[in-house]
């Protein structure tokens, strides 16, 4: 039984045989060579390597192309609400907005904003 492989990229099923993966190396200011690849642990569908292989040899996208990378590209996650509550507990114990807008997956607007609802309350 063979195991099932996703591309990082699409999330399309990759078939035993086809996976790819990028491969970069870096040159350090004294031009030596660096093996720190962040794409190391990711694989790729043949399809998602072929418009990588175009962006980087920098041809131009034909429509279809163009087309084929908004279809298979992941729509970011759906933002889940503020916790107004939780926000006022982080910030009594301290939070920066900065911390509180991160840890909530929000803007530090959007912080302010159900903080000064929650001291309406």
């Amino acid at each position: 039984m063979s195991k099932i492989i996703k591309c990082d990229r699409c999330g399309g099923e990759i078939q035993e045989g086809q996976l790819g993966y990028v491969s970069m190396m870096q040159r350090s200011k004294d031009g030596d060579l660096c093996g720190d690849n962040p794409f190391e642990s990711m694989d790729f569908c043949p399809q998602c390597m072929d418009l990588i292989a175009k962006f980087v040899s920098g041809e131009k996208p034909s429509r279809e192309t163009k087309r084929e990378i908004k279809r298979t590209t992941k729509k970011p996650a759906k933002k889940k609400e503020p916790d107004g509550p939780k926000m006022k507990a982080l910030e009594k114990a301290g939070w920066s907005l900065d911390k509180i807008a991160d840890e909530m997956g929000c803007s530090i607007t959007t912080v302010k904003k159900y903080l000064a609802a929650e001291q309406e309350k």
